[in-house]
């Protein structure tokens, strides 16, 4: 029998193999994290497209309304009816109310029927002021509930009484009560009727101070009421004329703006209407404030005694851009005349030159004219050297190129790489500057520039 062969195992560790694709992995793996980085620590070019807008300052100021108003009283006790709408033009001597004293008339009317249908123009009325109050109310301004609901019964009063005075005319002559107890009452004179009562009627422009603008204890009274009344009492307001000032309260630097004008547009914020307004503005114990004067729309406000009004001031109108955007650049301001064609069809200008020997020619420089005012071009400045002789002609009157004109502008990126356009402002404010449409060699709407412009120079390419 054979004997078995003790066998021995040796086990030897192999050298490591160089794995290339590891290598070649953790390189690109590395360069993507450089880059990322980089990325991250660079600042980044955005954009901005060119749109056509108008953009003015904030000049919203509170306003009081001064008009020249009278407070009517009554000579008598008793039931007030009236037969005058609030707003509504009247005569001299014409009937605005009865007083009744008894109450007897005042209680035959309440128990009789006196026609009060809405028509077409009451019901769109009252739409139109319930549809804007349900747009414009916040929870913010409460305060204007009341407004609202002193509107709705100032309507609502006014198609009772409409017929009213007819009404009492019959009754009296059916059931003859004594006028010793009811009185119709007349105006003294022509005017417009308001049955709103603030208690500053007689507020002048003279005893308005920064104090007057506080608004926290206004109030603001119904006259007409269905309740038994005092002698001596308000029962209306007549408004002699449709002339009407607003005192607005002005910071310093609108104060500055506005000393020098006679007349500004003005917005009223509560119904957006714009209407121009002769302004004086003054100063008053160390506060600045201005008077606005205006003759019409008077109406449309008569129930109003606080009102936010803004200014026109600084407004414009034409292609908005931020001014992080703009720039500047430096262009040599040449003659006309020195600006030429060559016979290739190039143009540029033509300078002297002088060769070793001391003999002189001219020499044609290719460069784009940026901007013509008519009198002059402008060319860049990297175009020609400083000190450069230009000449029209050989032997001609030359001129010597060193005035640069430093001109504004916005790096267009319509075509993947920068490109300098020139700019006109015509308006600027804290954040975006309104410049002209259609200049040369300027921007149109919806052009894309470089929203910072210190990130790039002219020619960088972008994408």
């Amino acid at each position: 029998m054979a004997r078995k062969k003790n066998v021995v195992s040796i086990n030897r560790r192999l050298p490591a193999r160089f794995d290339v694709g590891t290598f070649i992995f953790a390189v690109i793996f590395l360069i993507l994290a450089i880059q990322f980085v980089v990325y991250l620590s660079k600042e980044h070019i955005s954009f901005y497209e060119v749109t056509e807008k108008s953009i003015a300052d904030d000049n919203v100021c509170q306003g009081i309304i001064l008009r020249n108003e009278k407070v009517i009283s009554t000579e008598k006790e008793g039931y007030i009816s009236y037969y005058v709408g609030d707003g509504e033009r009247i005569g001299k001597n014409a009937p605005v109310y009865s007083v009744d004293g008894s109450g007897d008339i005042y209680e035959l009317l309440a128990s009789e029927e006196v026609e009060s249908s809405l028509g077409k123009k009451d019901w769109y009325e009252m739409r139109s002021d319930i549809s804007k109050f349900r747009k414009d109310y916040t929870d913010s301004k409460y305060s204007t509930v009341m407004d609202f609901k002193y509107d709705i019964e100032n309507t609502m009063l006014e198609l009772k009484n409409i017929n009213m005075l007819k009404k009492v005319r019959s009754i009296l002559k059916e059931n003859g009560k004594s006028v010793n107890m009811f009185e119709i009452v007349n105006s003294e004179e022509s005017g417009i009727v308001s049955y709103c009562f603030d208690g500053m009627e007689n507020v002048t422009r003279e005893n308005i101070d920064e104090k007057s603008f506080d608004k926290t204890k206004y109030k603001r009274t119904q006259l007409r009421s269905s309740q038994k009344i005092t002698s001596g009492s308000a029962v209306y307001k007549m408004i002699s004329e449709e002339a009407w000032q607003v005192i607005v309260q002005l910071t310093e630097s609108q104060y500055k703006k506005t000393k020098e004008k006679e007349r500004i547009n003005i917005t009223f914020i509560k119904d957006n209407l714009s209407v121009t307004a002769g302004i004086e503005a003054y100063k008053k114990n160390d506060h600045y404030f201005a008077c606005l004067s205006l003759d019409k729309y008077m109406i449309q406000y008569l129930n109003d005694r606080y009102i936010e009004v803004e200014l026109s001031i600084n407004a414009a109108a034409g292609l908005k851009i931020p001014n992080s955007s703009i720039t500047t650049r430096s262009f040599y301001k040449i003659p006309k005349d020195y600006y030429r064609e060559n016979k290739q069809g190039d143009y540029g200008v033509y300078s002297e030159e002088y060769n070793d020997d001391g003999e002189s020619s001219l020499v044609f420089s290719k460069a784009e004219k940026f901007y013509d005012d008519g009198t002059y071009i402008y060319i860049d400045a990297e175009a020609i050297p400083s000190g450069s002789v230009l000449q029209k002609e050989k032997g001609e009157k030359s001129f010597v190129v060193a005035e640069t004109v430093d001109m504004e502008g916005v790096y267009n990126v319509n075509r993947g790489y920068c490109i300098f356009k020139r700019i006109q402002k015509i308006y600027e404010n804290s954040d975006y500057t309104i410049v002209e449409k259609e200049t040369m060699n300027g921007i149109s709407t919806f052009d894309h520039i470089v929203l910072n412009a210190s990130l790039v120079k002219d020619g960088d390419i972008i994408y």
